[in-house]
């Protein structure tokens, strides 16, 4: 994920999102999660799609 140049998407913004889902971004650009995730690949999407709704020009693969 691109944090800076072209594309970007700001830390203080993923930092937002990811709290939403309940995760906590670390400073070191790594995400911990304060809880147990059932299944990380949907947790994966969701983070996902909620990013490209924000930020239009991330695509979801």
């Amino acid at each position: 994920m691109n944090v800076g140049g072209n594309n970007k998407l700001p830390m203080k913004d993923l930092s937002t999102i990811l709290e939403h889902h309940n995760c906590v971004n670390i400073q070191s650009g790594n995400v911990a999660f304060g809880h147990k995730v059932d299944s990380p690949d949907e947790l994966a999407k969701d983070v996902a799609k909620t990013i490209a709704k924000i930020f239009y020009h991330f695509k979801v693969v």
